[in-house]
């Protein structure tokens, strides 16, 4: 008992620091960006004895923050939208094995999970001015679609569970494919697709290197590049960056928050189903 006593309190312990790595850094943040610009120069990591929220008006006004969050708010919905879609059209065959090969395309997707998400950056680039998609929301979005490996792996899992026999109802009855795709397997694998959207809206909001390459009109910059303002050539304005930052954090963190059952019943059930 004392040895299960012992191996707890350490692996509590452990979890504990890996906690504190997470949470240190975005109480730094926070306490820089509570900071006046005098008192950072004075002492960086010094607790933060007369906060000020000026920083936060000045990233608002800087960053253009209303016209970022709109363009974040279309990246993070379109972007998902249809992953889910082009991902269930795929998944579906490759759970239900309808061509040779599906099992070959299933693990080619496993490995390409394993690739960096640069690896393909020089002929994307390439591409986009060939096709002149340069500083458009649209072509980010349709760049974005592209990323469906994982989401591919999470709903054909969960597809694997639905009865084959609902095929062949559908079959008898006179139901076409792409119509039986989305009237049945859409709502049988909702938990799947929702599970999918959240993560992939989440990769939208916080994506960096899409939108700095891709999207170099300010007018066109979401949240996570317009914060790139108060990066200078030969200093950082560290206080109001820190305050954009926590300003972006918050309606993320927020949807997290409330989605989050969303997130682990769908991983879950298509692990368990699957």
């Amino acid at each position: 008992m004392r040895k299960n006593n012992k191996a707890n309190i350490a692996i509590n312990i452990f979890f504990i620091l890996i906690c504190l790595f997470s949470i240190v850094p975005l109480f730094s943040v926070l306490n820089v960006s509570l900071k006046s610009t005098q008192d950072f120069l004075n002492n960086p990591t010094a607790l933060t004895i007369k906060p000020t929220l000026d920083n936060f008006a000045v990233a608002w006004e800087r960053a253009d923050m209303l016209n970022s969050f709109k363009n974040s708010i279309i990246l993070a919905f379109f972007t998902p939208l249809g992953i889910c879609i082009i991902a269930t059209m795929i998944a579906f065959p490759i759970a239900r094995k309808h061509f040779k090969g599906a099992n070959l395309l299933y693990t080619i997707l496993v490995i390409s999970l394993f690739l960096p998400m640069t690896a393909g950056l020089i002929p994307k680039i390439i591409l986009f001015k060939k096709l002149h998609l340069i500083n458009h929301l649209y072509g980010l979005i349709i760049s974005g679609w592209a990323n469906i490996a994982l989401p591919i792996l999470i709903i054909s899992g969960f597809i694997k569970s639905i009865p084959r026999e609902l095929d062949e109802a559908a079959s008898i009855d006179g139901c076409g494919y792409f119509r039986y795709i989305f009237k049945v397997i859409f709502p049988l694998s909702r938990p799947a697709w929702v599970t999918v959207f959240i993560l992939n809206m989440l990769t939208s909001w916080n994506d960096f290197i899409g939108p700095y390459i891709f999207l170099t009109d300010p007018s066109k910059r979401p949240i996570s590049t317009a914060l790139h303002v108060f990066v200078g050539t030969y200093s950082i304005d560290y206080t109001t960056m820190c305050a954009g930052v926590i300003i972006a954090l918050i309606p993320i963190v927020a949807t997290f928050i409330l989605l989050q059952r969303y997130i682990i019943s769908g991983m879950v059930s298509g692990a368990i189903k699957g």
